[in-house]
C-alpha cells in the first residue's frame, strides 16, 4: 500500500507544480501595459485632446486582450467627454481608436515616447477639410 502513496503523491506535486507554473506565466503575460493610465494634456485650448483614458482588459486568453480609450477635449465650462471607444494596437506599437460625435469625427493614433503620450487627432468637421494636431500628454 505504501509504495502506492509514493508515486501518487509525486505525480500530484508533478501536475501542481506544473498548474501554478502555467497560471505564474499566464498572468504574466497579462500585465498591466504601459500604455494604461490616465494621460493629460496641461496646455489644452478649446477644442484640443485635454485628456485620454486607456484600459486594457485580460481575457482567458492573454494574446486577446481588449483595448479601450476614451477621449476627452477641451470645452467650456467643462471638457467634453467622446466616451469610450474600442481601440486596436497596431505591430509597430500604435493604438488607434476612433471616435463619432454629431457633426464631428475624431481618428485618434496614441504612441509611448518615454515617459510621454505622443498623440495625433485628426478631426473631420462636416463639410470641413480634416484638421490634423499633434499633442504631448503626460501621465496624470
Amino acid at each position: 500500500m505504501r509504495m502506492r502513496v509514493i508515486p501518487v503523491l509525486f505525480a500530484m506535486l508533478l501536475l501542481g507544480g506544473g498548474l501554478a507554473r502555467a497560471q505564474s506565466n499566464e498572468s504574466a503575460a497579462c500585465d498591466k501595459p504601459r500604455e494604461v493610465g490616465t494621460w493629460v494634456n496641461k496646455t489644452a485650448g478649446v477644442k484640443d485632446v485635454s485628456s485620454v483614458e486607456i484600459e486594457y482588459f485580460c481575457p482567458e486568453d492573454p494574446a486577446f486582450g481588449a483595448w479601450r480609450v476614451r477621449l476627452k477635449t477641451r470645452c467650456h465650462p467643462r471638457d467634453c467627454t467622446w466616451g469610450w471607444s474600442p481601440a486596436s494596437m497596431s505591430d509597430d506599437d500604435t493604438l488607434h481608436a476612433g471616435f463619432q460625435g454629431f457633426y464631428t469625427t475624431f481618428f485618434l493614433t496614441l504612441r509611448l515616447s518615454g515617459s510621454e503620450l505622443l498623440a495625433e487627432a485628426e478631426m473631420h468637421v462636416e463639410n470641413d477639410p480634416p484638421d490634423l494636431r499633434y499633442y504631448r500628454l503626460h501621465r496624470k
